[in-house]
């Protein structure tokens, strides 16, 4: 794949944290699919791709929470970054997909600190 294709993708994604934080939804959300995949697997390849899922999900978690570490006030946001933000909820429901209950609570930080910076911003003005 040239450079030139590759910058296409991420642009059409919003280009830069944006774009990296939309593939942390998809990719995070999408390995919810591997789980149902597993359903049919043998025990220790199920076990296996459990382990691989709950990876992807604490991964996808964590790299939003560091991008909204950079980026933590709404005003100063890249644009189109705080939508993926506040819907990374939906990695604490993939990560219920396999009983992970530590990315559940951690899947909800991140939109919930987001949410309470725009809220606090917008009571400062």
């Amino acid at each position: 794949m040239t450079a030139n294709a590759r910058n296409g993708t991420l642009d059409r994604l919003g280009g830069g944290a944006t774009a990296v934080a939309k593939l942390c939804l998809i990719v995070g959300f999408g390995s919810v699919f591997l789980v149902a995949i597993a359903a049919g697997f043998p025990d220790t390849a199920k076990d296996t791709a459990y382990w691989v899922q709950r990876a992807l999900v604490s991964a996808a978690i964590l790299v939003l929470l560091w991008l909204f570490i950079r980026h933590p006030r709404p005003s100063r946001h890249p644009e189109g970054l705080t939508l993926p933000l506040l819907l990374s909820f939906c990695l604490a429901v993939a990560a219920l997909a396999t009983g992970f209950w530590p990315g559940f609570f951690a899947g909800l930080l991140t939109p919930l600190m987001t949410a309470g910076s725009w809220i606090v911003e917008r009571f400062r003005r």
